[in-house]
């Protein structure tokens, strides 16, 4: 097993257990995935990253669809609310439709929202199938359709080493450097008005 991917399996046990302490009582669901969609998923490839990143200013992944992402997904923005989130943590699931409204009421204003999923990888960092289409299906169910990206080796040893529990979110700048301080646990709508509102 990759160093990388031992310690993110070991972060997700930890969290898995911080989770709990924080009332984290997501279930998993069956999922409805036809057998092509499993052998979609299963083809997907994490890109090749270069360099090194001080937090999100150089990074490449992938989003929940198999889509290339990069850093440059924070380009146009004043500033990004980045949510990381885990399809076991009810707390994170509940906190998702809040995050729809931020997206949509700021997304004209230069303000967009992503998600960093940290269970839907495998030990060896390949996307699991399972968990890849049970988190398409509470983002369905949640009415987000905002992006949610898996975890690369850049995003792992620069933003993951901070995380203690879930949800964690986080503000970053056009070029991926945080703004102000990891906040942990949902807002409310008027929460996170404020706190935009102050940055902007």
């Amino acid at each position: 097993m990759k160093p990388l991917f031992r310690n993110i399996v070991i972060i997700v046990v930890v969290l898995a257990v911080g989770a709990a302490i924080f009332s984290c009582t997501g279930k998993e669901k069956g999922n409805s995935a036809s057998p092509a969609e499993i052998g979609e998923i299963s083809n997907m490839a994490m890109p090749a990253e270069t360099g090194k990143s001080d937090f999100m200013e150089n990074f490449k992944t992938l989003d929940v669809y198999g889509n290339e992402v990069g850093s440059d997904i924070f380009e146009g923005y004043k500033i990004t609310v980045v949510d990381v989130w885990g399809t076991y943590c009810g707390p994170c699931i509940q906190a998702m439709p809040t995050l729809q409204q931020v997206y949509e009421k700021y997304r004209d204003k230069e303000v967009n929202v992503i998600g960093v999923l940290i269970d839907a990888q495998k030990s060896d960092g390949a996307p699991d199938p399972d968990k890849i289409v049970l988190a398409r299906e509470i983002m369905d169910n949640c009415g987000a359709d905002f992006n949610s990206i898996l975890v690369s080796e850049n995003i792992m040893y620069s933003v993951m080493k901070d995380i203690t529990a879930i949800p964690t979110s986080f503000f970053v700048d056009s070029e991926g450097k945080m703004v102000g301080k990891m906040h942990l646990g949902g807002r409310s709508l008027s929460d996170w008005s404020s706190a935009i509102d102050e940055i902007l």
